[in-house]
């Protein structure tokens, strides 16, 4: 069972959602060393609006938005223009449900349905490592580079990375056990990225960028994962979409 098929059970299981810890638990961090408490969850997301510099009138979209756990609390503080697209109806479902007032769509992150320059700022959570491939997770970068207006922003949270990826499957296999660990992953493996690939890609895409380790608190992933904050560079073409530069990483084969 792929991964579209996973999150797209989890959603048709969640039920009734009524609180951010509910979206939380249908967004699936909510066990192992991916569980994230509803506090520390909320610090996270207004930690990334700050490195944003979000306002509450701009238009925002986060791409991969799950139930809209991570919008939510944006919502919540009043942010006016919120967007979501995520290749899950059953989620893109709750989410609409949840926060009535934003525009949710059923879509893929490499072929986004949105004009270029439409967006202000950008969000992608927990979204790259279950992507097929690196050529997928470049199409999907220069997709939301594409959407964004001139001097647009975007972050990038939750990335694996690749120079840890030893450490971090084995942490989990310890966690979970082999026999489980090897049930999980069989058919559904992560993809892992190395730092460099985005900065040897950068200019393809029209953005600058910063790379920056993640901390969140009571998040176990967190060792083993970065967060990418983009900008897109002013006067500057559509995104290119020749061959991406570098390896830049593996899909786990557990």
């Amino acid at each position: 069972m792929g991964w579209k098929e996973i999150w797209a059970r989890k959603g048709q299981a969640a039920g009734k959602l009524a609180s951010l810890s509910d979206l939380i638990v249908a967004d699936g961090f909510d066990s192992g060393l991916g569980k994230i408490e509803p506090r520390h969850w909320t610090k996270m997301v207004m930690n990334a609006a700050e490195r944003l510099n979000l306002r509450t009138h701009e238009r925002i979209c986060e791409v991969g938005c799950g139930a809209g756990a991570f919008l939510y609390p944006l919502y919540c503080s009043g942010f006016l223009d919120l967007s979501g697209l995520d290749y899950s109806a059953p989620h893109i479902g709750q989410a609409r449900r949840m926060i009535p007032s934003g525009n949710f769509v059923v879509g893929e992150a490499a072929h986004l349905p949105f004009r270029t320059g439409f967006f202000d700022a950008g969000i992608c959570n927990g979204v790259f490592l279950y992507f097929p491939s690196l050529e997928y997770a470049d199409a999907a970068v220069r997709e939301l580079a594409r959407s964004l207006r001139d001097g647009g922003r975007s972050l990038i949270l939750d990335v694996n990375d690749a120079s840890r990826r030893r450490d971090f499957e084995t942490r989990r296999r310890d966690a979970l056990g082999a026999d489980e660990y090897d049930r999980l992953y069989r058919d559904a493996p992560q993809l892992f990225i190395e730092r460099q690939w985005w900065c040897l890609n950068s200019d393809r895409w029209g953005v600058e960028l910063e790379i920056y380790d993640q901390r969140v608190e009571g998040y176990g992933n967190s060792e083993f994962r970065y967060n990418v904050l983009l900008r897109r560079k002013s006067g500057c073409d559509s995104p290119s979409a020749v061959p991406p530069k570098g390896r830049g990483g593996s899909v786990s084969d557990a």
